[in-house]
């Protein structure tokens, strides 16, 4: 998927999260405003491995040596897209150790940790959105196992831009209390 879709697919995602569980706080609170670009950021985040993608381009100093040690950046061209270590389920879960250890979310969370389930939470629908595309994800990488759901769509075609926004209106509406 491309970044500006993976924005709208985590925030959608989190507008119907707000409303379905009960430690999300809800948009019109301020911390449910401020955790929505949170939410954002969290979606670019697994593509700062690529040095040619929208969060890449803007911090080459982090995405380049990154992609050099997935083997995936030489003399100064990155070789492809591998949606590597930062793809997997591995480093989500350990992110997500070093934050809650083994203890479940809470309804019961300080606004910090609201904010790092935001961050999460765009993180792991990024990856979720990934498995949406042609090329899959490695999710249990280094081994080359690909998932990818049965629907699937070659990254910037319009089939891409039909889901998202499917998707996001969906989400939307769901938000604001339409009844399918």
């Amino acid at each position: 998927m491309l970044g500006r879709n993976h924005i709208l697919f985590g925030c959608s995602g989190w507008l119907v999260a707000s409303k379905l569980l009960p430690y999300i706080p809800d948009m019109q609170t301020t911390v449910g405003a401020f955790a929505l670009p949170i939410v954002a950021i969290g979606a670019l985040l697994p593509d700062l491995d690529c040095p040619n993608s929208l969060l890449g381009r803007r911090l080459p100093f982090i995405s380049k040596p990154l992609a050099a040690l997935q083997g995936d950046y030489t003399n100064g061209h990155a070789l492809k897209h591998s949606r590597g270590v930062t793809h997997t389920i591995w480093l989500w879960l350990a992110l997500y150790y070093f934050m809650f250890g083994f203890q479940p979310v809470s309804a019961s969370l300080s606004v910090s940790m609201i904010y790092v389930v935001a961050l999460l939470f765009g993180w792991g629908s990024h990856i979720l959105g990934d498995m949406f595309t042609t090329n899959g994800v490695r999710v249990f990488w280094p081994i080359p196992t690909i998932v990818r759901m049965p629907f699937y769509f070659q990254t910037g075609s319009i089939t891409e831009y039909i889901f998202t926004l499917s998707i996001t209106g969906a989400g939307v509406l769901y938000y604001f209390g339409y009844q399918y």
